[in-house]
């Protein structure tokens, strides 16, 4: 998080973040809004779409309101990746019924879930010592290990749910043993993985190649703590 300054004071690559991100919250506000009309008119099939479409639509809308109520600003990056899964995960597996309406929509979210906590742990490993001095490869490292351990409190949280709850998030009970098989489970630490191994190349080949995959401006935009627009423009090119 950032002090909050004025938009034309950000670098050119800050501006590109923040246009992508207010634009996919803004497309993600009206969907909301379409689907909560529709489902208020009578549509909802089984009378939970509608409540679960407005907790998407308030949650997209989380972190613009908390900038402009406490003025400060989310790292762009962080922002991006919360919006995009809120996106995928929530408006559609959800509130659009995608899981239901695809049975193997769970992987791609499982994967990009996989990705977006890489980022994120580049985003930590950052704080923790000066970035610069570290070596590519034990930062990609702790940035797969980062993702993995997140995806296993992941499903140590829906193991307790279900066993609380009596939910079945971890698939359907068998009567034989009274627990659910180890499938869903292994399957979701796999592509989880898998997004840990395609965020692992997409570093790998901006650090190590002529082909950046703009590696260099989402660097600088999680490893800066502080803004200072002139440096930051410089480091991105």
């Amino acid at each position: 998080m950032r002090k909050m300054i004025k938009f034309n004071e950000l670098t050119k690559n800050q501006k590109v973040f923040r246009i992508i991100n207010l634009s996919i919250m803004l497309a993600m506000f009206l969907a909301c809004v379409g689907l909560i009309i529709y489902y208020a008119l009578g549509n909802d099939p089984d009378g939970k779409r509608l409540y679960g479409t407005i907790v998407i639509l308030v949650a997209c809308l989380i972190p613009f309101l908390l900038e402009v109520i406490f003025r400060f600003r989310f790292n762009s990056v962080i922002f991006l990746g919360y919006e995009i899964y809120l996106a995928v995960a929530g408006l559609f597996g959800s509130a659009m019924n995608g899981y239901s309406i695809i049975p193997w929509f769970d992987t791609p979210v499982h994967v990009l879930m996989g990705y977006i906590m890489c980022m994120a742990g580049l985003f930590v490993i950052a704080r923790l010592g000066d970035y610069k001095k570290l070596s590519p490869w034990l930062v990609v490292v702790f940035c797969v290990c980062f993702s993995l351990g997140i995806e296993v409190v992941w499903e140590i949280s829906e193991w307790l749910i279900d066993r609380v709850t009596g939910s079945a998030m971890q698939g359907v009970v068998i009567p034989e043993y009274g627990v659910p098989l180890l499938w869903d489970t292994i399957k979701d630490l796999m592509c989880n993985f898998g997004g840990a191994m395609v965020f692992f190349l997409h570093f790998v080949i901006g650090k190590f190649t002529k082909c950046h995959l703009a590696i260099p401006a989402i660097e600088t935009e999680l490893t800066t703590r502080k803004i200072k627009t002139e440096e930051v423009e410089e480091k991105a090119e």
